[in-house]
């Protein structure tokens, strides 16, 4: 419907003229041009997906298209008629429920990005996107302390731009989330997902009775209610600053330094970040992997987080030379975690 829209933007107006022509030649120009008005009013609305504004110009148009082709209903009785169907039916409309776009929240994992081919650039070549700064929280204080020392030490940023990275990051994470209604969901929704507790946050409400029904898939995957209550029970923009936006820095950082290290391009340097790096979503999200290779539930990060902590300790070259962190046979890392998983190891 996007690509519809655009191409009637570019085509509308020689659609115009070409009606203006017809209508000239016909030798009926001036009643018959607001007709045409109307037709391009609607097409206007169908193509742009704005079904509100659809049923006016069709009401005009066949209207006045009827007057001016019949003998039987004059112009001006016809305008005025036109007039009286047009206040009912806005008011018609108006009883019709409408659901805005704003205040939508999200699926937990959807801000994280699975394919760097989304991204233009590499995050290391541009400072961040500021947006204005919001008042801090004594936990977003403490992420603007400790965040930038994981860039430093994993991905070699300078001190300068580590602490304008996290707070792009964490500023825009702010703006989305009050955007969302989502900034001050209670601390103890993973006991609230669980049954275990309740709340009378509207947003809360819905985002629990969601998560509630995903409760049994999420078992299937190998989920735990200790790891619900880990992921989240926290504050929410500590939730996906720390298991959202941060990870996604690292993936695409790995991935642009695996396109100038081997010279590849970025289709294949994304393939191997989604081979090495563990990738969280939705485990029924199969555009860029299937079976075992599936996103990994956000439930698992925690779990799967300290899993590589102890790897990590014991393959001491891992965080400096990533390409070092060796999965085997296995298709992907996702892969060698649910082998993991179904083994009890981790």
């Amino acid at each position: 419907m996007k690509a519809a829209a655009t191409v009637w933007r570019n085509v509308s107006l020689g659609v115009f003229f070409l009606a203006v022509a017809a209508l000239l030649y016909l030798g009926e120009f001036w009643p018959w041009i607001l007709v045409v008005f109307c037709g391009m009013w609607l097409v206007n609305a169908v193509f742009k997906g704005q079904w509100r504004w659809a049923p006016h110009p069709l009401l005009w148009g066949l209207g006045l298209g009827y007057a001016f082709a019949s003998a039987t209903v004059g112009g001006w009785a016809m305008f005025w008629a036109l007039c009286g169907a047009s206040i009912i039916l806005s008011y018609l409309i108006g009883l019709v429920p409408h659901r805005s776009r704003k205040g939508r929240h999200r699926a937990p994992g959807a801000r994280i990005v699975i394919d760097a081919e989304t991204v233009s650039s590499d995050p290391a070549s541009k400072g961040s996107t500021m947006v204005p700064n919001p008042t801090y929280s004594a936990q977003e204080l403490r992420i603007l302390e400790e965040a930038p020392r994981l860039l430093m030490s994993m991905i070699g940023y300078s001190e300068d731009q580590a602490r304008s990275e996290v707070k792009g990051l964490l500023d825009s994470l702010h703006s989305e989330l009050k955007t969302d209604g989502t900034y001050d969901l209670p601390e103890n929704m993973g006991d609230i997902i669980l049954g275990n507790a309740r709340t009378d946050h509207p947003v809360a409400r819905k985002y629990a009775d969601r998560m509630s029904s995903m409760l049994p898939q999420l078992r299937k995957e190998g989920v735990t209610e200790d790891d619900i209550k880990g992921l989240w029970n926290q504050l929410e923009i500590c939730r996906c600053f720390y298991t959202e936006s941060l990870p996604n820095l690292f993936r695409l950082a790995f991935t642009f330094h695996e396109m100038k290290r081997g010279h590849l391009s970025l289709n294949d340097a994304s393939a191997i970040t989604r081979k090495r790096f563990p990738t969280f979503g939705n485990p029924e999200d199969m555009s860029l992997s299937e079976g075992d290779d599936r996103p990994l539930p956000l439930e698992l990060f925690g779990r799967v987080s300290m899993w590589l902590v102890r790897r990590v300790a014991a393959q001491p070259n891992f965080l400096g030379d990533f390409t070092q962190w060796g999965i085997g046979n296995y298709s992907s890392a996702n892969a060698l975690v649910r082998s993991e998983l179904r083994s009890g190891k981790l």
